[in-house]
């Protein structure tokens, strides 16, 4: 079994992000410094009553932990990483551990299994990096990798760009690709529009850049894991060097703790399609508040148990893994051995750790082998068709009869020829006698 998963982290959470207070309406950080816009995961963080600011994001480090001990991943892609260095420590008066970013999650790795490394980059619109955790025993040592910004990141105000894709190509042939997607949140609201947007900004520039990244180079499998920012699932597969890389069934809610977001049926915002405005060209985005008590709120808030905070009443997709091997699976939700794990509110990410688990492939199975549907189309078109002829004269055979597999195709083929072998043998034989 091949397990491969993704988890958003959140660089805020691990920076101890501080609740927005009368002078700083946006929140900031034990250094004094602010982010730039407020940053979404904001509303989640406000519910950390712990005296360390860091805790939901150690919590999350222990959900990794165990997810890494049980399930033994080849790969775990991480994004909003903070690009430490060299800071273990614990504070000898608190007894808090200090130990942030990737030299956090380096040195649990380690101490987990020899056999983990890490790689890490960050592009230079992002503070942020993202991160690929992989199994040398199984991927071998890394031959090359390279970290890419993509530019399409637009959100208003904001500069362009500060969105990672890091690619990375091992001498056993395992490509590994981890995103956090571009996104324009001003299109939201409109279903087709935000597709359209995930298509051409994220699914193309990753294709393209892989390509680019790839060269003369094929692998034997393919893994992309990321946070997408895919809310409406119109990315389910990626087509790398002619080869399918996809996952099966519906891929999980897993974002996001946030007011519009998440919450109860009847409770949350209708989310409006490009379809349901009644002119393109004047649709409005929907207001981003909300009313507490009758009052409106804006900004960075912290939610209300009744609208809904719980994992399950997450409404957005996004946290994917896609594989080459012709046995994908589905996509998972990691809960652990937590009990009730859905029905309660995050204490660790606003992102949930998802990942999938692949079918050992066979021998001569990589990458590109019996993976894309339309050469299953063609297998079955092939046996129709002969199918279709064995009236004989090159006539279909249309009328009565029923279709017969190949395996009983196969066996009349055998049983004809066994008959024309023994009736040349009485020939033969009674030319022998004369």
């Amino acid at each position: 079994m091949v397990v491969v998963g993704t988890y958003n982290m959140s660089f805020a959470s691990d920076k101890g992000y501080i609740s927005p207070d009368e002078k700083n309406v946006n929140g900031s950080y034990p250094d004094d410094s602010r982010p730039p816009v407020p940053p979404s995961e904001s509303s989640f963080l406000q519910s950390n009553t712990d005296n360390n600011r860091r805790q939901f994001w150690l919590n999350a480090k222990d959900h990794l932990k165990h997810f890494i001990e049980k399930k033994n991943p080849l790969a775990v892609g991480l994004q909003e990483m903070n690009l430490t260095e060299d800071n273990f420590g614990i504070d000898t008066t608190t007894g808090i551990d200090t130990t942030t970013g990737i030299d956090a999650i380096t040195d649990m790795i380690t101490n987990t299994n020899t056999n983990y490394k890490i790689i890490s980059e960050k592009v230079e619109m992002n503070n942020a990096g993202i991160s690929i955790i992989y199994d040398t025993a199984k991927a071998g040592k890394v031959v090359k990798h390279h970290i890419e910004d993509n530019m399409n990141q637009n959100n208003g105000p904001a500069p362009t760009g500060g969105r990672p894709l890091l690619m990375v190509l091992t001498e056993k042939g395992y490509l590994f690709v981890c995103m956090h997607g571009a996104q324009d949140a001003r299109k939201g609201q409109f279903e087709d529009d935000f597709n359209e947007y995930m298509i051409n900004k994220n699914k193309t520039f990753l294709e393209n850049q892989v390509d680019i990244f790839l060269g003369n180079e094929n692998p034997d499998h393919i893994y992309i894991m990321g946070d997408f920012n895919d809310r409406y699932d119109a990315i389910t597969e990626f087509k790398i060097k002619e080869t399918r890389v996809f996952y099966t069934g519906e891929s999980p809610k897993a974002c996001c703790h946030n007011w519009d977001s998440m919450g109860k049926e009847g409770e949350r915002e209708t989310i409006m399609k490009k379809e349901a405005a009644a002119n393109a060209s004047t649709k409005v985005q929907g207001k981003k508040s909300i009313t507490i008590d009758n009052e409106e709120k804006k900004g960075p808030i912290k939610i209300p148990k009744e609208h809904g905070i719980n994992i399950a009443h997450y409404i957005n997709k996004g946290d994917k893994v896609f594989s080459s091997d012709n046995r994908a699976g589905e996509l998972h939700i990691y809960t652990g051995d937590e009990e009730d794990y859905m029905n309660k509110p995050s204490n660790k990410s606003d992102h949930e750790l998802v990942y999938m688990e692949i079918n050992e492939v066979t021998e001569g199975e990589g990458a590109g082998t019996a993976t894309s549907t339309e050469a299953t189309a063609t297998e079955e078109a092939a046996e129709g068709a002969a199918a279709a002829t064995e009236g004989g004269w090159g006539l279909p055979k249309i009328f009565g009869g029923k279709r017969k597999s190949r395996k009983g195709r196969k066996s009349n083929k055998n049983k004809k020829s066994n008959r024309k072998t023994k009736k040349m043998a009485r020939k033969s034989k009674k030319r022998g006698k004369k």
